[in-house]
């Protein structure tokens, strides 16, 4: 028996898309405006200012069991977290934003990586060698790889998933989640590959973000149905996503060899120095 595809997309109920207040729209505008680039300028006199921090935290409060519980903690801002939920997501609740919600993550990731290659900002163990990095992470410090990936996975299921419940579930859904997120950015800072202000950032930059992503969350959705459902009469936007995924891996190919083979972008020599240090 063959079924139209179209027939089985007229049955999917319509759905009420996700509005964000004018003032959330305002905030990330500013946001985008004048706090992101300001801290860019200031990025090294912030991380100066802000190493006995650090430095201070370890000092004062590691241990082997917290440094296994922070250790654990990661793990929510880890690409584990899209790997394992995915599949239950899909079952559990509507295709349509089980699949919005992995193309924001997606592209959350994507955008850290190109952010982190342009600010260049160092980690906290490359600048002072008496901060342990409990863990070894790879890349840049800015912005926060974890805190990115978590704040983005779990704000986006909040958004998702619990927006139409009732205003008590949502309270403890949010706290639960704000909790969560606020152990995750501090075992960055406590394992001593990120500064304060880079997961702060990290997180402005996800606000900023998905106020953007759910500005059009009705285009967005729509754009998930056709190109998720209906193959053979919206097949064309698998060549529109090939063609998309190319110009998005060229454009961190290009930023990538600006950062690495400009002669006027060379590593500085400092962070080499301490991280030769901490590999030895």
């Amino acid at each position: 028996m063959i079924i139209n595809s179209n027939s089985v997309l007229s049955t999917v109920s319509p759905k009420k898309p996700v509005r964000t207040w004018l003032v959330f729209r305002t905030v990330a505008f500013l946001m985008l405006l004048f706090i992101i680039p300001a801290e860019n300028i200031l990025s090294q006199t912030i991380i100066d200012s802000q190493e006995g921090l650090v430095e201070s935290i370890q000092d004062h409060y590691r241990n082997d069991s917290r440094d296994k519980f922070f250790k654990f903690m990661r793990l929510f801002g880890s690409y584990w977290v899209i790997i394992g939920a995915s599949p239950l997501l899909l079952h559990i609740g509507d295709c349509r934003d089980t699949l919005k919600t992995i193309l924001i993550i997606c592209m959350s990731a994507y955008l850290n990586s190109v952010i982190a290659l342009s600010q260049r900002e160092p980690r906290p163990f490359w600048v002072d060698v008496h901060i342990d990095p409990v863990i070894c992470e790879l890349g840049f410090g800015s912005p926060s790889k974890e805190t990115m990936i978590g704040v983005t996975f779990f704000a986006t299921i909040l958004i998702e998933y619990f927006h139409s419940f009732n205003i008590w579930i949502r309270i403890v859904a949010y706290s639960f989640v704000i909790i969560l997120q606020g152990l995750l950015g501090y075992s960055a800072i406590y394992l001593g590959v990120q500064f304060p202000h880079q997961v702060i950032m990290s997180c402005i930059i996800v606000f900023v973000y998905l106020t953007a992503c759910f500005a059009f969350d009705e285009r967005l959705t729509e754009l998930v149905l056709k190109s998720g459902f209906s193959y053979s009469e919206n097949r064309f936007y698998i060549i529109y996503w090939i063609i998309g995924t190319v110009i998005l891996l060229f454009i961190a190919m290009i930023i990538f060899n600006f950062v690495t083979l400009a002669p006027d972008n060379e590593m500085n020599l400092k962070w080499l120095k301490e991280a030769g240090v901490i590999s030895t």
